[in-house]
């Protein structure tokens, strides 16, 4: 729809969601240009249920990022959880025995596995109820998100949350992610190791404990991180991963030639590290293809402007107008 509008309107037009006006930037030179040009002006965040802006947005931003370099790839402990789920994965694919079966429920196990490990520091097994509940749950939230309820809930939640609706549905999932954090929160609080962080909530706690009366890191703010870190990171990685078995069916070929160098590299039973990488150049090449050819955040995530902006002879009011990038 938005394509067929920038034919119409050309590649920056204004659309209104009730009384929130939306500045749509329409194929690769528009948004270059919004994004990198005015990249300072339209670095603030739209409001949504649980994202904040401005000063809070950038301290969770800031604890996220930091966070990821701690935790995230080339993190020892991580890369042993992750190898953990991969090896599992490949018990299951290998009982299928070459018969046809659907590999999505055990990829999105293993995928959120992985976010509990970072998050929480600890995993499940894949037949804990509870575990799957919390499943269930993420990708409820996830596959509301951008259809035209979730657009309305964000022009006017406060009529929204009062009228039945499919809306309903994913704001109690985004409850039941929030009650579920809260409890690994109390939980790390008795437990928790501030002198040697293990995970996203030791570390987080950690920031809390800092004497700093101007501070926002709070249990609130942590539980609503953890929500977005888990709708954010399990779907994502696993409608990646996803394609990437997709397309190496439909690809055999490109499949035995991954198959082969690893064989060559580490033997048919060596086990690969991040760090091992770079001694995989076509591995690594057909994992950057298939993130190209099939990109999987579907609506991205628009921007706000914090200053007055004239782009392309538009004025384009601070705080007024969120910046919709869709190339």
């Amino acid at each position: 729809a938005t394509i067929l509008l920038a034919k119409k309107y050309g590649n920056m037009y204004t659309l209104w969601l009730g009384n929130q006006s939306v500045v749509v930037l329409s194929g690769f030179k528009a948004v270059k240009e919004g994004l990198v040009g005015y990249g300072e002006e339209f670095s603030g965040r739209a409001v949504s249920i649980v994202f904040a802006n401005g000063h809070i947005w950038k301290k969770q931003r800031q604890i996220g990022n930091t966070s990821l370099r701690l935790f995230g790839p080339g993190n020892k402990k991580i890369e042993h959880h992750i190898k953990e789920e991969a090896q599992q994965l490949i018990e299951i694919f290998t009982r299928t025995q070459g018969q046809p079966f659907d590999p999505s429920l055990p990829l999105i196990y293993s995928v959120s596995n992985v976010m509990c490990a970072f998050n929480l520091g600890h995993q499940f097994a894949h037949e804990d109820q509870n575990f799957q509940k919390l499943v269930e749950n993420i990708l409820c939230t996830v596959r509301m998100t951008g259809r035209a309820f979730h657009l309305v809930y964000e022009t006017i939640p406060w009529l929204m949350k009062h009228l039945p609706g499919p809306h309903q549905k994913p704001i109690e999932s985004a409850k039941f992610i929030l009650s579920f954090v809260r409890q690994e929160v109390e939980r790390h609080k008795q437990y928790q190791s501030l002198h040697d962080p293990q995970d996203f909530i030791d570390f987080y706690l950690l920031q809390m404990e800092k004497d700093d009366l101007n501070s926002v890191y709070n249990e609130e703010n942590l539980a609503c991180c953890l929500l977005e870190l888990f709708i954010a990171g399990a779907e994502t990685t696993y409608s990646s991963l996803m394609w990437a078995v997709l397309l190496l069916v439909n690809h055999p070929d490109i499949q035995e030639k991954v198959h082969k160098e690893i064989e060559d590299v580490f033997g048919a039973s060596g086990s690969i590290s991040y760090d091992d990488r770079h001694k995989l150049p076509y591995t690594n090449a057909v994992i950057h293809e298939t993130q190209r050819a099939k990109y999987v955040l579907f609506l991205p995530i628009p921007r706000q402007s914090i200053k007055d902006v004239k782009m392309r002879g538009f004025h384009i009011p601070k705080a007024i107008c969120n910046v919709f990038p869709e190339i």
